[in-house]
């Protein structure tokens, strides 16, 4: 099965691994399909910039922290935009609504935390 860290997946193992739930853990340390979106180092490059996170890391530094770690980094398709055109608004957040698309057009299953992200259909998720 393949899996997509969602951002706050992300951080957690990045910088904090006891965030993650067990089971989280458990896939991350043992799965060899793990992924990442550039969605992901996007986002944490505008909270960065905008003062909401402390990382001091560049998207270049957590893009091989994750290659180190073997997870691959995902590019955005535009068959993901479409797919995310098509969502129901349960989430407003743009980031996690491509997330999402991609984890459905990927047929990825998505580490997060994020309790609002099983509410959408044809998601699978995983805490």
């Amino acid at each position: 099965m393949k899996y997509l860290l969602d951002t706050n997946a992300l951080i957690g193992l990045l910088f904090s691994p006891a965030f993650l739930s067990d089971d989280a853990r458990e896939i991350v340390e043992q799965s060899s399909e793990l992924y990442v979106s550039i969605i992901s180092l996007w986002e944490l490059g505008i909270k960065q910039s905008i003062g909401k996170i402390d990382i001091d890391a560049s998207a270049e530094e957590l893009e091989s922290f994750c290659n180190e770690l073997g997870i691959s980094v995902v590019t955005i398709l535009a068959s993901e935009i479409d797919v995310m055109k098509t969502l129901p608004l349960i989430h407003r957040d743009p980031f996690d609504r491509l997330l999402i698309a991609q984890a459905i057009f990927r047929d990825m299953t998505l580490i997060t935390k994020d309790e609002r992200i099983p509410q959408y259909p044809n998601v699978r998720v995983l805490w």
